[in-house]
């Protein structure tokens, strides 16, 4: 139920009731009443009236007040105080004079409840229009203003569980993002020394790069110079096929002018096989050289292979392993920023959601103070109302007063309650527009982790 529809409500109750209207209400209660009631009523329908008002208003029926005359007994006191005897003669009239002293003593604090005038024993049995027009007219206000008051506390009471239901998924909520948040922080710091051990290794790495490096320049130009000696080899060899092929042409040379002097030949011949000695021996010297800077060079070209891959494999290794690394530092950086903005933001949250819990107490005091406030007003208006009813007979300018009066505390209630509107529709503004930055918070903490994920899978 609307404020507005609130309103509506109190407002009817200050207008005069129908007896049509009143036929209505009393028919909820199983009870009829006969038009010839409001002109001249009877005493059976005036203490009718008042029966079923004392047990709407107090819960007390007319057995609890007459036990008498349900069960037909009455306690039996002996007295010793002369001329005053409950014999069976006056026990009927003292039954029905302590019941009907209840009811008058129960009347009496019906009319204080409906804001009426004393009562006098003799009303009760004997009423007169008015005071039945008046009795009955303001039994129907009650109901209507009880009724009232009901849907209000039960209008208030849905929304303070509105908000405690809100307050305990904000709770929640925030309790999720402790925990993602200290989920984040393992994993950042398992992720940090993840990068620290990488960090090394890629130190490491770096470093045995700058030793192959330097070997790999080392065994270059020992490449070249034993390129240059087997140049300088080939070259001797070849000097040597030279020098061979030139002895030989001196042997053929030689031998065509053959001396048949013995030891002429004997010593000749000493001599050219002491240089061909000598040749052979410097010959096998060289092609042991050659042989040894051919196995030499292979090794060489081995090893200059291996240099090449362990180039490869470096180079592989910092493309694939040191640069992701690297991009793994600055993301690890950004998040780490990102982490403390998102603590900022929890503590802002936390800071908002004391803040609301606060304000929702507030207005559950405000709102309370304004019940109590709105009911105290209505009692008086009641009171006024009936004041009014009493007075309007004696003259037509006192009641356009009062009805004057009437309808500008009607507006002041009026005014009132549409500042109270107001306030609670800024309230739940205010409080809608916290939970939807609380939500986006928490999306954009989500699609952190969702990249830092992605991103940590890919390196």
């Amino acid at each position: 139920m609307s404020d507005s529809s609130h309103l509506v409500l109190i407002h009817d109750l200050f207008k005069s009731v129908r007896p049509d209207e009143i036929l209505e209400d009393l028919q909820k209660f199983g009870v009829s009443v006969s038009a010839s009631a409001f002109r001249n009523p009877k005493p059976e329908e005036s203490l009718g009236l008042y029966s079923l008002a004392i047990q709407v208003v107090f819960g007390k029926t007319i057995h609890d007040i007459k036990p008498e005359e349900l069960s037909g007994k009455l306690y039996e006191t002996k007295t010793e105080v002369q001329g005053v005897d409950f014999s069976s003669e006056n026990v009927d009239f003292l039954k029905n004079a302590i019941g009907n002293l209840r009811l008058w003593r129960y009347s009496q604090r019906l009319h204080k409840v409906l804001g009426l005038g004393e009562i006098e024993r003799y009303e009760l049995f004997n009423p007169t229009a008015k005071s039945f027009n008046e009795l009955i007219s303001a039994f129907v206000v009650y109901l209507r203003f009880r009724q009232a008051l009901y849907s209000l506390y039960e209008s208030s009471i849905q929304k303070l569980d509105n908000l405690a239901e809100l307050d305990l998924r904000l709770d929640e909520n925030l309790k999720n993002l402790v925990n993602e948040n200290d989920k984040f922080k393992n994993s950042l710091l398992e992720k940090v020394v993840e990068q620290e051990s990488l960090l090394k290794l890629k130190n490491e790495l770096e470093n045995r790069m700058i030793v192959a490096n330097e070997e790999f320049n080392n065994a270059r130009e020992t490449k070249k110079k034993l390129e240059i000696e087997k140049e300088k080899i080939n070259s001797l060899v070849n000097d040597t096929m030279l020098s061979k092929s030139k002895a030989r042409f001196t042997f053929d040379d030689l031998s065509q002018h053959f001396s048949t002097n013995i030891e002429t030949a004997n010593r000749l011949y000493s001599e050219l096989n002491a240089e061909y000695i000598s040749q052979s021996q410097r010959l096998e010297a060289l092609v042991s050289d050659v042989e040894r800077l051919n196995t030499l060079h292979g090794s060489l070209v081995e090893t200059l292979e291996t240099f090449e891959l362990l180039k490869s494999n470096l180079e592989e290794h910092y493309n694939e392993v040191i640069i992701p690394h690297i991009k793994s530092l600055e993301l690890s950086k950004r998040l780490s920023s990102q982490t403390e903005s998102l603590k900022l933001k929890i503590n802002q949250l936390t800071r908002t959601r004391d803040s609301i819990s606060k304000n929702i107490e507030l207005q559950k005091t405000l709102q309370s103070e304004k019940l109590k406030k709105l009911s105290d007003e209505l009692q008086a208006k009641v009171d006024e109302a009936h004041r009014f009813a009493q007075e309007s007979s004696n003259s037509e300018s006192g009641l356009k007063v009062k009805i004057y009066d009437m309808r500008n505390l009607a507006s002041q209630l009026n005014t009132k309650a549409q500042d109270v509107r107001k306030n609670s529709q800024e309230l739940f503004s205010n409080l809608s527009q916290r939970i939807q930055t609380l939500y986006d918070s928490i999306d954009s903490y989500n699609e952190t982790i969702k990249l830092l994920n992605k991103s940590l899978t890919n390196s």
